[in-house]
């Protein structure tokens, strides 16, 4: 039940999930995937529900399903049987770095740190945790709301740290939701011209777009979850988070010119017959084509399946693999050479034949 004052300012486990899930079929070309979870906490447990949905929706295979409890430190039987399922990444939503680092150490130690890798969330999104698991956290792969070694955000992170040294702190991401409580707030009181209570309420109920420290430009659906949060991509090499790109979330109305690499619409819906298909294009407006696309796929049951994943807004259809260029459905060409810039002005038309 949604609480009329309560919004939320950071993004929901089914965003930052699907987009993980998303971008590891997609552009990893990921099929087999194992699961660790804490078994005792209902985010991560959340977390890992809608990336098994989200991966096995898309075609992919959960080989193995492991968990544990908070505070645990020995992961060594769970790793046993992860590696006789033989995934590729295990995908481990812990709520903390602590027990990443000692799943990440103890697979290490076992030989299996270069068989397989692990999938992860911001909240062990820290330079302690690169710290404390070194070489053993090499080559995994983490999902973020920003990255926190960005042009825009270092500056912030260096002088919290430079005033805080004395407790020797780094500035961690869930610090900057934190602040887009407050660019919400002060984006209410200046539109609503008032500090009463329904006055802002409805001016956050009505927002249209309002940029987030954390990337984006949000406003709240009926439940007031954000829509437009995006996210980092982030690998770790060489003991750094590097950056593989920003996806953005599930809209893109309001968004104005939109020049995200590596971005994201993902959705996908079903229609209960087959030999349906469906076209995409994307008009200036004059109407004038800029990029037209066909996307159809038949599941098993003959029922016909749209799969409205884009990668870099353009290419739009479901990519079978790293550098594919088809689109993912045979003798429909996607494209995967040119970005489009998607403005204010251009529009996304999808047609169903027959109708």
């Amino acid at each position: 039940r949604t609480k009329p004052y309560v919004f939320r300012v950071a993004p929901q486990n089914g965003l930052s999930s699907s987009t993980m899930a998303h971008y590891v079929y997609e552009e990893l070309g990921v099929r087999k995937i194992a699961t660790l979870t804490e078994s005792t906490n209902i985010s991560t447990v959340e977390a890992a529900d809608y990336f098994v949905d989200e991966f096995e929706a898309l075609g992919g295979e959960i080989v193995a399903e492991e968990s544990y409890m908070l505070n645990d430190t020995e992961f060594r039987a769970q790793i046993t049987k992860i590696a006789q399922a033989e995934p590729e990444y295990v995908y481990m939503p812990a709520a903390a770095y602590k027990e990443v680092c000692n799943f990440a150490i103890q697979l290490s130690d076992m030989g299996y740190g270069d068989k397989m890798k692990i999938l992860g969330t911001d909240a062990w999104y820290n330079p302690d945790a690169l710290a404390v698991a070194g070489d053993a956290l090499e080559g995994c792969v983490v999902i973020s709301a920003l990255d926190m070694n960005s042009d825009a955000i270092r500056p912030m992170v260096e002088e919290f740290a430079k005033k805080h040294a004395d407790l020797n702190a780094n500035l961690h991401l869930y610090a900057l939701y934190a602040v887009n409580a407050m660019q919400f707030v002060e984006y209410a009181i200046n539109t609503a011209g008032t500090t009463d209570g329904p006055a802002l309420k409805e001016a956050l109920e009505n927002a249209t777009g309002v940029d987030m420290i954390t990337g984006g430009k949000w406003y709240f659906d009926e439940h007031h979850d954000p829509i437009g949060p995006e996210f980092t991509i982030l690998s770790i090499e060489n003991g750094q988070a590097v950056s593989n790109g920003v996806y953005v979330g599930n809209d893109l109305s309001g968004q104005g010119v939109v020049k995200v690499p590596n971005s994201q619409l993902g959705g996908s819906f079903y229609m209960p017959v087959s030999g349906v298909s469906m076209a995409l294009g994307l008009y200036d407006a004059s109407g004038t084509a800029i990029k037209e696309w066909t996307v159809s796929d038949t599941n098993s049951s003959g029922a016909t399946q749209f799969n409205l994943m884009a990668n870099h807004f353009y290419a739009l259809g479901v990519k079978g693999a790293t550098g594919s260029v088809d689109g993912g459905t045979p003798g429909n060409p996607g494209d995967d050479d040119a970005p489009v810039d998607l403005l204010t002005d251009q529009n996304i038309v999808i047609t169903i034949s027959p109708a």
